[in-house]
């Protein structure tokens, strides 16, 4: 529920809302979501809905990516941040209009 679509409704939110900065509101939503991809982890690997191994290594190399972003997020202008998080949220909803007009054909 939270991963991409939820930094991209979190963030918006922490910037108009609360005026935050943009870099900060994109740290605060990181935790976030990395917070609820732990509880959500243990709820798996209890319920035995999981392969360890994959998981591990999906999970590694999402730090590893997370820790080279977050060290660079500072240099990247808050502009730049801001129109690439508009153009992210503008493909994903022509994405799931073209899937809903998929479905609405089909059906």
């Amino acid at each position: 529920l939270l991963g991409v679509g939820g930094g991209l409704v979190m963030v918006p939110l922490m910037v108009r809302g609360l005026r935050l900065p943009v870099h900060l509101a994109i740290r605060l939503s990181t935790l976030a979501v990395c917070a609820s991809a732990i509880s959500a982890s243990v709820v798996l690997v209890q319920d035995g809905r999981t392969r360890i191994l994959p998981a591990l290594v999906l999970g590694g190399g999402a730090a590893i990516a997370a820790r080279w972003s977050a060290a660079r997020l500072q240099k990247v202008p808050e502009a730049w941040l801001l129109t690439l998080l508009q153009l992210l949220c503008g493909l994903l909803a022509l994405d799931s209009g073209r899937r809903a007009l998929a479905l609405v054909l089909q059906g």
